[in-house]
């Protein structure tokens, strides 16, 4: 058995372009009521993770942002 890199899922994502986009849209849905500095801090996390992990770490990335980080700066 291989061993995920970087923490990765063993299995590929299988969410369709429109789940993506849907879900990006949420992501910026949510952080547009913050300062423009941290919603695009937070958005530039999220899209990181998605670069480097994929679709299934952009969502890890963001339901860690939500969980420690959205409730210090509201």
């Amino acid at each position: 058995m291989t061993s995920p890199i970087n923490g990765g899922s063993c299995t590929p994502s299988t969410a369709s372009p429109e789940e993506q986009q849907k879900f990006f849209d949420d992501v910026r849905q949510t952080f547009e009521s913050l300062p423009c500095f941290i919603a695009k801090k937070f958005n530039d996390r999220v899209s990181s993770a998605y670069r480097l992990k994929g679709f299934a770490g952009a969502q890890t990335k963001f339901s860690d942002i939500i969980r420690h980080d959205l409730r210090l700066v509201e």
